[in-house]
């Protein structure tokens, strides 16, 4: 090595090699999530160096590649470390897992410091010398908020709008493996400003032209090195390649749909009389015919489980899925093959502060459950997806209660309107275990929680007054026979609040006793319900149709209220006036006013004369 510095080489894409080594060192790989937010992805490059090899004669050089053979572009040149402290220790690259192709900032630890850098920035320079590396940090706490930006800033504040239904406006789709050969997720992102992803576009993907599909769209066309590497894949199966062979024929032709095109001319003289060659035959008959990839589209959601979503604004959006076979396709013309594969979470990714999934909760793909995702590297991701297959329940029917029209898992629903009740039935193809939903939650608590019972038919009913429908049921009626006998019908009802955990099942006493007999019970239940009807039809208050229809259910009839009796009016008793009280004459009552009158004018006379002498005489 001499003197003069060498050259230690990182490369950001060597995520999948545990280590890599150069003259003198030695780079291992690890992964992990960002703490605190598993949108984003770290890869730390740790270096060791030899023993006895001074590290300060480095310069750490980073490529944008894989290893020495496919190195890709510099990036950055970290050169000329004087002292310890400046000697690269590791270096991590934070990347999205929208995109792990393109890292958001990168880590220089040297001497027990971290500078966190402007990718940007160190592109934009190509290289400096160590002890200037802080002009590139980002001069604050490192943290989420800044690969957030970062993020923004790289893809422009593109964003995806989910909505239900079948259509997509300037969409990626792109398949990322997890490592353990079995589970894998296709990731959506936006080309445009005005990106739009319906929801039948969650589940499948044209892998030649990275696209998402839906059940409506025709299926992918396969490209012609598709069909080329199929014929030439299986000539190599036989000694003689050059001739054809009436049993290679056929066994060709299995991998093809239009079999009377194929196997008839291979019946006949097959490869002609001028001895034509094998692929120069198949070539004809496959190669250059128009063939299109089978999508089977099995993975499906109900809208219901949506609405959250719904017109919501995502940076992308994410679906995982467990392959049956545990092996990833051979090569890319086969990638249709994960299209078919059981659909296990989708997750909804808007920067670090709203992550939310949806999990599958049964086999069949008719329960969905809104749930978060936490998760430190791929071995916890592979662990938690396991538990998500091995929990998810089989042998169970669907009841949406707030969803009073047909969906995926019931094959329909028969609404009875009623004068002071709605009635919904739910039918489905076979008798299973119920798992109720009301507002995308399933009743855990209280006995709807704890059915014993299987349904074929499920009976919801809700109230109304005015014409308006009540926000919650007040009975349901499990049928496990789906047949109008009702004889072994199990019902539970409210107690009259809106909560479901205080629901208890129908019970019925007659002359004290309590009704054991289930036909008898279930014949008792109608005949409330049908009183139910007719009771409460005229009342307009639901709050106290409710109180009626409670009081019917557990037997305890609500009595008219008695009329306010009205007072009758009596004829009042005769009335005598009081008596007058009697007054002074008329001639005693003048007399008083006249003598008071003199002796008043008595008295202004002599007050005069007497002012006069006092007064007046004096002042002359």
């Amino acid at each position: 090595m001499g003197l003069g510095y060498s050259d230690l080489h990182v490369y950001f894409y060597s995520k999948k090699t545990e280590k890599y080594t150069g003259t003198g060192y030695n780079v291992t790989v690890k992964q992990e999530n960002y703490p605190g937010c598993s949108n984003y992805v770290k890869y730390t490059h740790e270096i060791a160096f030899n023993k006895d090899i001074d590290g300060r004669r480095y310069n750490v050089l980073l490529y944008d590649g894989n290893d020495k053979s496919s190195e890709g572009n510099p990036v950055f040149g970290y050169y000329y470390p004087n002292d310890s402290n400046q000697v690269v220790q590791s270096v991590s690259t934070y990347y999205s897992v929208l995109d792990l192709n393109f890292p958001l900032a990168v880590t220089f630890k040297c001497g027990g410091n971290f500078y966190n850098c402007d990718l940007g920035k160190l592109k934009y320079a190509g290289w400096d010398r160590a002890y200037k590396i802080t002009e590139y940090t980002f001069h604050k706490s490192f943290s989420k908020e800044i690969l957030d930006e970062e993020y923004r800033k790289k893809y422009r504040n593109r964003k995806i709008r989910f909505r239900i239904g079948s259509e997509k406006v300037e969409m990626y789709g792109g398949k990322q493996e997890l490592g353990n050969n079995k589970n894998y997720r296709f990731i959506f992102t936006p080309k445009g400003k005005e990106s739009v992803l319906d929801s039948e576009y969650l589940f499948a993907i044209d892998f030649f032209t990275n696209e998402p599909v839906c059940p409506k769209d025709p299926n992918p066309q396969n490209p012609g090195y598709c069909r080329r590497a199929i014929v030439e894949e299986f000539c190599k199966q036989y000694k003689y390649r050059h001739r054809c062979r009436i049993a290679s024929g056929k066994d060709l032709c299995k991998k093809f749909k239009d079999k009377t095109k194929c196997e008839e001319p291979l019946k006949k003289k097959i490869c002609g009389s001028n001895n034509e060659s094998c692929r120069t035959h198949i070539k004809k008959l496959f190669i250059d015919k128009e063939e299109t990839v089978e999508i089977k589209h099995t993975n499906k959601i109900d809208e219901y489980f949506l609405r959250p979503f719904n017109n919501q604004l995502y940076d992308g959006i994410m679906v995982y899925f467990d392959r049956e076979s545990k092996q990833p396709p051979e090569q890319k013309c086969k990638q249709n093959e994960d299209n078919n594969n059981t659909a296990l979470l989708i997750e909804f990714i808007d920067s670090c502060n709203s992550t939310t999934c949806l999990k599958r909760m049964d086999s069949n793909g008719h329960w969905w459950a809104q749930v978060s995702l936490d998760y430190s590297d791929d071995k916890t991701l592979h662990s938690k997806l396991e538990k998500i297959k091995q929990e998810y329940k089989r042998d169970t029917i669907t009841v949406i209660l707030d969803k009073t029209e047909s969906y995926m898992g019931v094959e329909k629903v028969n609404t009875t309107p009623g004068q002071g009740y709605n009635k919904y039935t739910y039918i489905f193809s076979s008798a299973n275990t119920p798992n109720l939903l009301f507002e995308r939650a399933q009743l855990l608590d209280g006995p709807l929680g704890k059915l014993g019972t299987k349904a074929k038919h499920v009976e919801v009913y809700y109230l109304k007054a005015s014409g308006k429908e009540d926000k919650e049921p007040f009975l349901i009626v499990f049928d496990p026979d789906g047949e109008s006998k009702k004889e072994k019908n199990e019902c539970y009802h409210f107690i009259g609040n809106y909560k479901f955990k205080d629901w208890v099942k129908f019970k019925c006493t007659e002359d004290g006793k309590a009704i054991e007999d289930e036909k008898e019970l279930v014949k008792k239940l109608y005949e409330r319900v049908n009183k139910i009807d007719t009771s409460v039809s005229c009342i307009t208050d639901i709050t106290t149709v409710r109180w009626y229809a409670h009081q019917i259910l557990i037997g305890e009839e609500p009595k008219e209220p008695k009329p306010e009796q009205t007072p009758v009016p009596t004829k009042p008793k005769p009335f005598d006036p009081p008596p007058k009280e009697e007054t002074l004459p008329i001639w005693l009552i003048v007399g008083c006013v006249a003598a008071g009158v003199v002796l008043i004018v008595t008295l202004v006379v002599v007050y005069g004369i007497y002012w006069y002498n006092t007064t007046i005489k004096l002042l002359t």
